[in-house]
């Protein structure tokens, strides 16, 4: 009897562990499950990103039209691409108000906190109607920053400015002189005309640089989420 006992003991015992073939299939399944899973993650993560994005950009105008608004003075948001993070930043722009010139030189205003989007969002302007630009052309001479003004009473100024060259603004959003793009800004002794925008797109930039170059603008056409800035409230409004 008590061999017996013992013999069943030892059997109960013996099931209570696994196989190796057993290991091996619970294993594949958990890796087909994360095959099939990180896609989806990274589609949602990237979801939220532009999400966060874009609740950064309207809480930044806002603030911003406020401080306009109160202020009596013009105000603006300069959105662009850091050279040293690759990340894009918006910063608060602004001219005095007394200036006479035709075209008043703008400048990032002092003591002002700047936002950084999130790590994977990429930033296009809306190019305000200019023809030169093909729809399908990947990022070529589109604008390489946002700018969004707002006069003293809180409306969006469609209109032309400078960049100086050698100022502070000048050298965060710089680039070499030439090339095809013509809203570059020179960060030498240049003075340059840019214009101010009524909307721009957010988009993926890792699933943007993994695409063919043949193929990279019409993606953009394609999955970059483009917003428009109300003229006489500031709110940000989202396209489709």
């Amino acid at each position: 009897m008590n061999v017996i006992e013992n013999n069943s003991q030892f059997s109960r015992a013996a099931r209570r562990a696994f196989t190796l073939n057993e290991l091996l299939i619970v294993m594949a399944i958990i890796v087909l499950v994360l095959a099939l899973a990180i896609p989806a993650f990274n589609a949602i993560t990237n979801s939220r990103s532009i999400e966060a994005a874009e609740n950064q950009v309207s809480a930044y105008l806002t603030t911003t039209r406020a401080e306009a608004i109160g202020l009596q003075q013009p105000r603006g948001v300069i959105m662009f691409v850091d050279k040293g993070s690759d990340r894009v930043i918006l910063a608060q722009v602004w001219y005095p108000a007394t200036t006479a010139l035709a075209t008043p030189n703008i400048e990032l205003f002092p003591n002002r906190d700047e936002a950084v989007l999130p790590q994977g969002v990429g930033l296009r302007a809306v190019p305000n109607g200019r023809t030169d630009i093909a729809p399908n052309n990947d990022m070529g001479n589109w604008p390489r920053f946002v700018i969004v003004m707002f006069d003293g009473e809180g409306r969006l100024m469609l209109d032309r400015f400078t960049i100086t060259g050698g100022t502070n603004l000048a050298t965060r959003v710089g680039s070499p002189a030439g090339g095809t793009n013509p809203d570059a800004v020179q960060v030498g002794g240049a003075t340059t005309n840019v214009l101010t925008n009524i909307g721009f797109e957010l988009y993926d930039k890792v699933a943007h640089s993994q695409q063919p170059a043949a193929n990279a603008g019409t993606w953009l056409q394609d999955n970059a989420v483009p917003y428009l800035v109300n003229r006489y409230n500031g709110t940000l409004l989202r396209g489709q």
